[in-house]
C-alpha cells in the first residue's frame, strides 16, 4: 500500500464546490485511465478545499483507490488525484476503498506524445 498526494486544482464534479464535509473519505466517482494504463486521474465525490491524499492497493485482480483530504489552509476547491500505477491496469476493475464498489472508468485523452 502507498500513499500519494497530489492534487489538481479546479471543481470538476456535476455540483459544484459547497465545501461542506462530512465523513473524511471522499466516495471515488470515475477513473480516467491514461494510454498506457498506468496513470489513474480519480474524482472524489463533493468538493473540499483540501487535497486528496490517495492510498492505493493494487492485487492481481483489482485496484483499490482511497481518497481522503489532508490539512490545507488556503487554495481552491479539489476534486481529483493523479497517481501512478505499480502495474498497468489491464483490464483490473478499479474499486472506491470507501465503498467498496466497482468506479467507472474511461480512457484519458492524449494531450501529447513524449
Amino acid at each position: 500500500m502507498r500513499c500519494v498526494t497530489l492534487a489538481l486544482a479546479g471543481c470538476l464534479l456535476v455540483g459544484g464546490c459547497d465545501g461542506t464535509s462530512g465523513s473524511r473519505s471522499r466516495s471515488i466517482t470515475e477513473a480516467g485511465v491514461g494510454s498506457a494504463g498506468r496513470v489513474l486521474v480519480v474524482t472524489g465525490e463533493g468538493c473540499s478545499p483540501d487535497p486528496l491524499e490517495v492510498t492505493v492497493e493494487e492485487s492481481a485482480e483489482e485496484v483499490v483507490v482511497t481518497a481522503e483530504p489532508v490539512a490545507f489552509q488556503d487554495g481552491d476547491c479539489v476534486s481529483t488525484a493523479q497517481v501512478e500505477l505499480d502495474h498497468p491496469l489491464l483490464g483490473r476493475p478499479v474499486v472506491d476503498g470507501a465503498t467498496g464498489r466497482p468506479v467507472d472508468t474511461y480512457q484519458l485523452p492524449v494531450i501529447a506524445d513524449r
